[in-house]
């Protein structure tokens, strides 16, 4: 909660500018300014992966590259997760 970064990510897989992989939590007031580059798949500009958890009042605004698919803006994939006001 109430949490950012500015700087910038780069990995392989479930990479995110804030969160790797979120299952069974919630992310409140957050924001991720870097770019975040995965050399595989999943990547996101806040979350890579995002399980069962929750995210409320977040935004990213760097640049995404998932060279092997599934990247987003804000998560790079979303499996029964909640997303509000982002």
């Amino acid at each position: 909660t109430n949490a950012y970064t500015t700087g910038d990510v780069t990995g392989k897989q479930y990479v995110g500018g804030l969160i790797g992989t979120l299952v069974n939590g919630s992310v409140i007031n957050v924001y991720a300014t870097g770019d975040v580059t995965g050399s595989s798949s999943v990547v996101g500009g806040l979350v890579g992966q995002q399980g069962s958890g929750s995210i409320d009042n977040a935004h990213a605004t760097g640049t995404v590259i998932a060279t092997g698919g599934y990247g987003g803006g804000l998560v790079g994939l979303s499996n029964n997760g909640s997303i509000t006001n982002a």
